[in-house]
């Protein structure tokens, strides 16, 4: 049974409620509001529990004929009472780069799943009798605000030492990775064999920077432990939310770009979080409907293909134009909860999302006939930035090539973007045609996925004037791969292929149902509407 679709709003967390906030509500036909619940929030001292605002908030709620969705954050600084980040179970993450402390707590640290299952049992215990008034839960994990990521930014509640870089010089992630060397390679000969190092044992094998990495293929798979040490610490959550709420539904909580610093996976958190029921809530929607489909679409391949469910979120907000590409986005992603912070006080966008608000009801199923290869190894090397995040202005996005590439091609035709994670899982057989970028960087085991792809009928285009490479460093030979260098001969050789193109740019956006049915973004005009 399909879920109905969710309109959620970030309220002001110590807002007032009056007549004005049920008719705002109403107006916008709202059916959640999440607010932030921070371990903080309910126990400022230890022992001392107290929900009586949120049981006010959840009363309003009621009265108003909303849900709630509380945002359940443990483990960043503004979350985590001072009392427990002063005592001797805390353990922050480290940066390599300066060898400092953050003040989030690390994933690493064991002797914070106790606090976090205290937190969580705390407000399932205090709950149990109205979750029927609960919507969902938002799983706040790491990260600056509760993203499953790594310290980036900072955060507006307080300041600690933190930048985009590498968080996992603590002495338990150094432990940790240390483990996975010698499970990944048995040996310390095979080790060096691999990354052309010279350690004499395990217990030299430390992480280290890019501009101190051994190899390329050092650095590579360092971020592979990186991330992966994210999605063991996200599965920790999940776990134990299920055992607490075992049919509630729930989203893991994600944000970022998916560069190598900030440590997401969103192809393998998809996986993950179908394992226990979990949907993933995307924070990454802003600028274009390009921007979206690189962003956040990408989010719902994963999703939809490991059959679970996702929700959208404005990082900072809409204005009366992007309100409406974020809606596109949702409608064809088929995504199940939409979440928007700009609706309050302005009217301007208020009316475009009521404009369009019945599409989102749409059981829109998307039908991608070319899919475009993003390379987890390219990303997990390359750590450049194509983009800045407007509020605090840090270098943000993937690199520059890839961004840019997709950030194009989308002008032209609709397509997936798929990864290492979904091309091992068998994704490959929804296409027709896969777009490899020329410049990018590519595992020895997708070399061979890819051509079994072709053999089995279906066609790779290696695109650009570069040929791609392994993480070695060596030719990556795809047989049967056409290559193609300017992009008005790969859309003659797309067209050629079945998949829809459009030669020159003209600001509308489509995207094909599986009813063959085309749902098109006027991007000039700010409209969506069905193609006749």
């Amino acid at each position: 049974m399909q879920q109905p679709k969710r309109i959620n709003i970030g309220w002001h967390w110590e807002r007032d409620y009056s007549r004005e906030s049920h008719d705002y509500l109403k107006s916008i036909g709202a059916t959640t509001v999440e607010t932030y619940v921070k371990w903080i929030d309910i126990e400022p001292e230890p022992g001392q529990v107290n929900f009586k605002r949120f049981d006010r908030e959840l009363d309003h709620f009621a009265r108003y004929g909303v849900k709630w969705q509380p945002f359940l954050i443990c483990g960043p600084w503004y979350a985590t009472p001072y009392w427990f980040r002063e005592s001797k179970d805390s353990h922050f993450f480290r940066c390599l780069e300066h060898d400092q402390n953050s003040g989030i707590q690390s994933i690493w640290n064991r002797k914070f799943e106790t606090p976090t299952r205290h937190f969580l049992k705390l407000f399932h215990d205090h709950y149990r009798t109205r979750m029927d008034q609960i919507d969902s839960l938002l799983l706040g994990i790491s990260g600056d605000y509760g993203e499953a990521i790594f310290p980036c930014i900072g955060n507006f509640d307080g300041q600690y030492h933190t930048h985009r870089g590498f968080w996992c010089n603590d002495t338990a992630a150094i432990e940790d990775f240390r483990r996975h060397c010698q499970k990944q390679w048995k040996t310390i000969k095979a080790l060096n064999a691999c990354w052309g190092t010279d350690y004499r044992d395990f217990g030299q094998v430390r992480p280290f920077l890019k501009k101190h990495a051994p190899s390329r293929r050092a650095m590579v798979d360092q971020v592979y432990w990186y991330r992966g040490a994210m999605l063991n610490h996200a599965e920790f959550w999940m776990r134990q939310a299920r055992k607490l709420w075992p049919t509630k539904d729930m989203y893991l909580c994600m944000g970022g770009d998916g560069s190598a610093e900030e440590g997401q996976h969103y192809a393998a958190a998809a996986s993950l979080c179908a394992k226990y029921n979990v949907g993933i809530r995307d924070t990454n929607a802003r600028d274009n409907i390009r921007f979206l489909n690189t962003y956040q679409c990408s989010t719902a391949v994963g999703t939809n293909f490991n059959g679970t469910y996702c929700g959208f979120e404005s990082s900072h907000g809409s204005t009366p134009e992007f309100i409406v590409a974020r809606m596109f986005a949702f409608i064809i992603s088929n995504a199940r909860e939409f979440h928007e912070y700009s609706f309050l006080g302005k009217a301007k966008v208020i009316r475009n999302f009521r404009r369009f608000r019945k599409w989102m009801d749409l059981r829109f199923q998307r039908k991608a006939d070319a899919a475009i290869f993003s390379s987890q190894a390219y990303v997990n090397w390359v750590h450049e930035h194509a983009t800045a995040w407007d509020i605090k202005e840090f270098p943000w996005g993937l690199p520059k090539p890839p961004h840019d590439l997709f950030d194009t091609l989308r002008y032209h035709f609709d397509f997936d973007l798929v990864n290492d994670t979904l091309v091992r899982a068998e994704i490959l057989k929804n296409y027709k045609v896969l777009v490899v970028p020329a410049f990018t960087i590519i595992e020895a085991d997708i070399l061979k996925l890819l051509r079994g792809y072709v053999a089995a009928g279906g066609q790779v285009i290696v695109y650009g004037g570069q040929t791609p490479q392994t993480v070695e460093g060596q030719p990556a030979d795809m047989n049967g791969a056409t290559a193609i260098s300017t992009l008005p001969a790969l859309l003659r050789q797309l067209q050629a292929t079945g998949i829809r193109v459009k030669l020159k740019k003209d600001g509308i956006f489509e995207a094909m149902g599986r009813d063959g049915k085309i749902l098109c973004y006027d991007e000039k005009r700010s409209r969506i509407y069905w193609k006749r």
